[in-house]
């Protein structure tokens, strides 16, 4: 896979409904593995949503499934439900897919290692915040995962200081990953 913005790391965003697609996965993870394999390698972080799984999920526990302005609205006692569709069933099939391919996918949160900081978005949607970009420590530890060889695979999900759940906007995580790494 040649990389045409001739940078080193490329931020990648696969919506909910991605996730669906298993053949357009396959074809993913198999142009990333060649680039990979090539001297000239193109470094993937990918960043995940998984609204679909989460509705699903809802639907099937009973839940209401709400929004304001298209944003999830996210009750605190309703996160552990999100975090395990979007850290748990979703970043695990992407990462199978991934390491089919012959990647070396590891899963993270969008908050893991100071990748990145929840601040709280509007108090009307609960526990759904947005994330600001981790300091340049934070950008060693995630290069040094792309030095190892590693696929970082980020879900939309995050925690804050005090170990609280929050969801975040998949959008919004892959802008705050690019913008760590200096990434397109």
């Amino acid at each position: 896979m040649t990389n045409p913005f001739k940078a080193d790391v490329l931020v990648v965003k696969l919506s909910g409904k991605a996730l669906t697609a298993d053949k357009a996965l396959d074809a993913l993870f198999a142009a990333l593995a060649g680039s990979a394999a090539n001297a000239e390698r193109t470094r993937v972080v990918l960043v995940h949503g998984g609204g679909v799984e989460v509705d699903a999920l809802m639907r099937g526990l009973g839940r209401p499934i709400d929004r304001i302005e298209g944003l999830r609205v996210s009750p605190a006692e309703d996160m552990p439900v999100i975090a395990g569709a979007l850290a748990g069933t979703c970043s695990l099939k992407l990462r199978g897919a991934a390491q089919r391919a012959g990647l070396m996918p590891l899963g993270l949160c969008a908050t893991d290692a100071g990748i990145g900081r929840v601040v709280p978005a509007d108090p009307r949607l609960g526990r759904v915040g947005v994330i600001e970009p981790g300091d340049s420590a934070a950008k060693r530890r995630l290069q040094a995962l792309l030095d190892a060889g590693f696929t970082p695979v980020i879900s939309s999900v995050g925690m804050d200081a005090a170990g609280a759940l929050w969801n975040i906007n998949a959008d919004d995580a892959a802008v705050a990953s690019a913008a760590l790494l200096g990434a397109p």
